[in-house]
């Protein structure tokens, strides 16, 4: 007897952010700008409203932890910083701050 091929649907790969509601509202959609209003954008629009969650794509993911160490304050990535850091650390990642003050995620 040949065997029957898998019916269920390959998995994405990535990982499950949740976000407290004031993280999740803090969101929002911009209409011009560069990588960083783009990675918002991606956020803002992919997020589960009902469970504030996302399932983060490896090439999503890298890009918002290379944003929270090695960007300043101020902007979209504050954004970013102030609502992924936490979500992450939840998740079991640590991120370490970059170019301003420690916050409660970081590691010294």
């Amino acid at each position: 007897m040949a065997r029957r091929p898998n019916d269920n649907p390959p998995h994405k790969p990535g990982i499950r952010l949740t976000f407290t509601p004031g993280e999740a509202q803090r969101f929002r959609l911009y209409t011009t700008g560069g990588g960083l209003q783009q990675l918002v954008n991606w956020y803002y629009n992919n997020i589960d409203r009902d469970t504030q969650s996302v399932l983060v794509p490896p090439n999503i993911l890298e890009r918002t932890i290379r944003y929270i160490e090695n960007y300043g304050p101020g902007g979209p990535n504050k954004i970013i910083r102030d609502s992924c850091g936490p979500a992450l650390h939840r998740a079991g990642i640590t991120v370490k701050r970059g170019l301003e003050s420690r916050g409660p995620f970081s590691v010294e």
